[in-house]
């Protein structure tokens, strides 16, 4: 080869790698443009899809709420008659046992109960105190429920009742509870005069006495302070259930002979 061809050689070499090289950068914008275009195209169908969705969902929850008022309107005498004839027959049961006597009384003795719940942890810890003063207080506390709830008593007498056997149930009710509260004050009193010293001679006995004495003053305890909360537990039962114990007041019984005649 010649020395002028050489330059010439050289020349094409350059131009060759120069087409090599934009041929390449050509297919690598190529792929480019075909990854970007894949891209839009997988977001384009996933927009699309997520329309749909929106647009279904909407539809369903339309088509729900006509459901429901063409349901409502349809069956509006079985949906809404059944609490309309519920509250017609609590007001027919409330006339049946209006008499103001008998609810006065459920809510004198209703909040006696309350308020002995509220004291009953106090009275069990109160009558094994070793505080006179504090046992004392027990006993009064005690004779107080006794006296409320006798008032109770009396004037339950002009209560109008709705059954025949709710004067019996009443009476023994009250002399239950009278009873039980009444081992429990005496329970209390005889505490305090041990503590008092009262009983002095009566504890020089044998120890064993003595023992058995404050055993069977704790049974005593336990099974009274039972009974008088589950005898307020049952007197919100005897109220509260379906027959309900209560007459009609005297003035609605001579307004309903009135309309009768």
């Amino acid at each position: 080869m010649s020395k002028s061809e050489k330059p010439h050689s050289k020349s094409e070499s350059i131009t060759e790698k120069t087409e090599a090289n934009s041929s390449a950068e050509s297919s690598r914008a190529a792929r480019e443009a075909e990854e970007l275009a894949a891209l839009q195209a997988e977001f384009l169908r996933a927009e699309s899809a997520r329309r749909r969705r929106a647009l279904l969902g909407g539809l369903a929850v339309v088509g729900g709420i006509a459901l429901l008022v063409v349901l409502g309107v349809v069956f509006q005498d079985t949906v809404f008659r059944p609490l309309i004839e519920v509250e017609k027959g609590e007001q027919e049961v409330f006339a049946e046992t209006n008499d103001p006597v008998c609810r006065g009384l459920i809510a004198r003795v209703t909040e006696i109960g309350a308020s002995y719940f509220e004291q009953e942890s106090s009275i069990e810890r109160g009558l094994v105190s070793t505080d006179r003063e504090e046992v004392l207080r027990i006993g009064s506390l005690l004779e107080n429920y006794r006296s409320r709830l006798a008032k109770a008593e009396q004037e339950s007498a002009d209560a109008v009742l709705r059954y025949d056997n709710s004067r019996d149930e009443l009476d023994r009710w009250f002399a239950y509870v009278d009873t039980e509260l009444g081992y429990l004050s005496r329970l209390a009193s005889e505490r305090a005069s041990k503590l008092g010293g009262d009983s002095a001679e009566e504890s020089a006995g044998q120890g064993g006495d003595e023992k058995l004495s404050e055993a069977a003053a704790l049974d005593l305890q336990g099974r009274a302070l039972l009974a008088v909360h589950e005898s307020f537990q049952s007197f919100r039962v005897w109220h509260s259930a379906g027959l309900h114990p209560c007459g009609r007041s005297p003035e609605g019984s001579e307004k309903l002979e009135k309309e009768e005649n």
